[in-house]
């Protein structure tokens, strides 16, 4: 579809920068880590690192087993992003894949238009089929305005919070197209944390489509993740109408909402805190500390469209893997927030996240080395343990920590050899 761009991700702490294309569904349940071995089951595992120091850390992947619908008829609100970004190619696009996820929706899916810019305005009265003249009308309407503007985001979001009609039965889902950037209102981590909270409460699952010359993919990840939605963005790879469909699909698949969970004791920490909900087409992911184990059980009930059911999994640690030494930086991370803006969409978000620590720390490795050729010992050395914290056991970084101590000792003056003090009398023999 688009060309590729860059996005500028703002996770916590740390920036980074990725392609697009790198990614085009970062929660696909089909997408598992390259090297599980898992021996309880195809859905779960609980992979774990161990540093040098001997602290474990987990990233426990959860798949709910229960049998749903691939479809079933929901409430939709869709949020189309009508900002000043929103131009041109990206504009066309996006009405292109609007088009394409109402031509996919359930024939009993009733579904509600919405522009957000600085204020939300609703662009069809009620919640309607997709082929109802109210819908025809509002693609209408959305066509001719004017992108203009910055968005926020908070108040489109408690907005759909009061749209839905109280007393429906029917699965609620919210469907956002647009950048996620919500210039007017920057969110925080207390404001995020309520507006989600409200989210679930209402049982309300956001999936989003992301466009535009730069994306906050942090806050589409962080509400798929804590809505139990998905994030899509676009590929030159796919068609709007591929991507329309797949938005169709996800925002019409089962969430499995947590009512209650029993988790075992010997995970110490764990983030999100509280746990997100399940989908039946991607994993959920948990991170934290641990303390070993020979296995575990997991209990949760679970609401599933209005009705309750029992979730067990045996869980059966592995050994440590190198592959996950970028879980103790996550997790330090995660802490600031108590992982309330962790953007983990299933392992496929775990693994883009890894990827970005890894990029972080080789950006981090050409700093140190310039500072190295410079002979900038201690700024290569502060540079060296910003790496090794966020990947423990970096050879590059500990290749240029012992680079320093050489030339450190090669600098040192050499040491004079004691003189013997002539006046010092010597210590008399003992008598045999």
């Amino acid at each position: 579809m688009m060309h590729r761009r860059k996005i500028q991700i703002d996770w916590t702490r740390w920036l980074a920068v990725v392609t697009a294309g790198a990614f085009w569904v970062l929660a696909g349940g089909s997408q598992r880590w390259v090297e599980a071995a898992d021996e309880v089951a195809p859905d779960t595992r609980l992979a774990t690192y161990e540093t040098s120091t001997g602290e474990t850390y987990y990233a426990l992947s959860l798949v709910p087993q229960v049998k749903t619908p691939a479809v079933r008829p929901c409430d939709v609100i869709v949020l189309f992003d009508t900002s000043a970004s929103q131009t041109g190619a990206y504009r066309t696009e996006s009405m292109e894949v609007l088009r394409a996820l109402l031509e996919r929706l359930h024939e009993k899916t009733r579904v509600r238009l919405f522009a957000i810019d600085l204020v939300p305005l609703a662009l069809n009265d009620e919640l309607v089929s997709a082929g109802h003249p109210q819908t025809l009308k509002a693609l209408q309407l959305l066509a001719r305005r004017i992108p203009l503007g910055a968005t926020d985001l908070a108040v489109g979001l408690r907005e759909v919070l009061a749209s839905f009609p109280p007393t429906a039965q029917r699965p609620r889902r919210v469907v956002y197209i647009g950048d996620g950037i919500s210039r007017a209102n920057i969110l925080q981590v207390d404001e995020f944390r309520e507006l989600v909270q409200r989210l679930v409460e209402q049982r309300v699952s956001i999936s989003s489509f992301g466009t535009g010359p730069q994306l906050d993919f942090q806050m589409l990840a962080a509400l798929a993740n804590h809505t139990g939605g998905m994030v899509f963005v676009d590929s030159a790879e796919v068609s709007p109408q591929q991507a329309g469909t797949a938005l169709a699909m996800a925002a019409q698949q089962g969430v499995l909402w947590p009512v209650s969970t029993r988790l075992p004791k010997s995970l110490q920490e764990v983030f999100p805190e509280r746990v997100p909900p399940l989908r039946t087409d991607r994993d959920s992911i948990l991170i934290g500390k641990f303390e070993r184990g020979d296995r575990f059980s997991m209990q949760m009930t679970a609401e599933l469209d209005g009705q309750r059911t029992t979730l067990t999994w045996e869980l059966m640690p592995e050994m440590s893997n190198e592959s996950f030494n970028f879980l103790p930086q996550l997790v330090r991370e995660a802490r600031a927030s108590r992982g309330w803006a962790l953007p983990t969409v299933g392992s496929a978000g775990l693994r883009e996240v890894a990827r970005l620590i890894s990029s972080s720390a080789q950006e981090l490795i050409r700093y140190a080395q310039q500072a190295l050729k410079n002979e900038d010992l201690a700024g290569a050395n502060t540079v060296a343990d910003a790496v090794l914290r966020r990947d423990p056991g970096n050879p590059q970084a500990e290749a240029i920590k012992r680079v320093i101590r050489k030339k450190k000792r090669a600098a040192a003056p050499a040491r004079k050899p004691k003189k013997k003090n002539p006046l010092r009398a010597r210590t008399p023999a003992r008598a045999p």
